[in-house]
């Protein structure tokens, strides 16, 4: 996620084994920054203790409706289906 364009082929590379991540909190208030949180308003580093990963992982399905009958639920035949929410 740094400079790129110095890179060639055969360059030894190395993972952090760390998950992306972005500052957030008060410290960002007021500032512009690019897509993985770095400051593009020339002020400064940003000041911020916190940092969320970008991406995370789906919740679990509740398990109460199996998936074949969650999908006819919501996207069947809405004329004949009894579970489908009329208006009153």
């Amino acid at each position: 996620m740094g400079d790129y364009t110095q890179l060639e082929e055969g360059d030894e590379v190395r993972a952090t084994g760390k998950l992306l991540q972005v500052p957030v909190g008060k410290g960002l208030l007021g500032r512009v920054v690019s897509t993985l949180g770095e400051p593009l308003d020339g002020k400064g580093p940003i000041q911020s203790d916190v940092a969320y990963p970008v991406e995370n992982l789906a919740p679990e399905s509740s398990g109460d409706v199996p998936l074949d009958n969650r999908c006819k639920r919501h996207h069947g035949d809405r004329r004949y289906d009894p579970d489908w929410p009329w208006p009153a």
